[in-house]
């Protein structure tokens, strides 16, 4: 697991190297020379400068590029299955982002892993991923390729996700933003939990919620709106943003 702000995740009290290691010990059959070892190994192959001076440090004199990837290193010591990153780019500038990602992406052939990316960044999701899952309300209310998120979105939410995204190419006067705010996950809305946000809802929004699955749009979605109604929908928003953008 990458956690989202490596600051709070490292302990301020300990050398970066040692919470490595006590990751790979509380797991391994191994003594403390071994694992410094293998936490030198992992800080070089994660692109640490000095590996072995690093090891040593405290994670206040890392930057922050350095301190997310100390915590890529600590997530792929095991050599695990899976990568879970949440929001590993958070608090980086432009360039340290493009770095870490790529890292992953290198990493990820390495070590044969899967990777799970959680971001909120929808230009991050058309850069690296090659599968997406929208999610609202703590729930899936899409799943696709990116290609067909981003071209051809089924629900409502991923409507409004992709009209809030400012372009270089077109031209427009405005945002368009999603009214209202996120439901609460205490007290949720019945029935579909977007209902009350949801510019399309009719009848059965409010009271069925409606099931994750293929409605012959080609992938999976849980809106109660017929295919066609999705279809003519996005079709009507392309063309507004084109006469926007002209």
């Amino acid at each position: 697991m990458v956690f989202q702000d490596p600051m709070t995740s490292l302990h301020p009290y300990y050398r970066v190297g040692s919470q490595i290691a006590e990751a790979i010990r509380t797991h391994r059959d191994v003594n403390k020379d071994d694992a410094r070892k293998q936490v030198i190994e992992m800080l070089r192959r994660v692109g640490m400068p000095r590996p072995e001076d690093r090891a040593k440090a405290y994670p206040h004199e890392f930057s922050g590029g350095m301190r997310q990837r100390a915590m890529i290193a600590m997530g792929l010591a095991l050599n695990p299955a899976l990568l879970i990153a949440d929001e590993p780019t958070t608090a980086l500038d432009v360039t340290v982002q493009a770095q870490i990602l790529e890292l992953i992406g290198r990493l990820q052939q390495e070590f044969n892993v899967g990777v799970v990316l959680i971001t909120h960044d929808l230009g991050v999701v058309a850069d690296v991923s090659k599968k997406v899952m929208v999610m609202y309300g703590g729930k899936a209310v899409e799943m696709g390729t990116r290609d067909e998120i981003f071209r051809q979105p089924l629900h409502p939410y991923t409507w409004g996700l992709l009209d809030s995204i400012p372009t270089v190419d077109k031209r427009v006067e405005r945002l368009v933003p999603i009214k209202g705010a996120p439901p609460s996950l205490i007290n949720r809305p019945t029935g579909c939990s977007f209902h009350p946000r949801c510019p399309h809802r009719f009848e059965p929004c409010d009271k069925d919620i409606p099931e994750l699955k293929d409605r012959g749009g080609g992938h999976p979605d849980a809106c109660h709106l017929s295919i066609e109604d999705k279809r003519r929908l996005w079709s009507e928003r392309e063309q507004q943003r084109a006469r926007a953008a002209s």
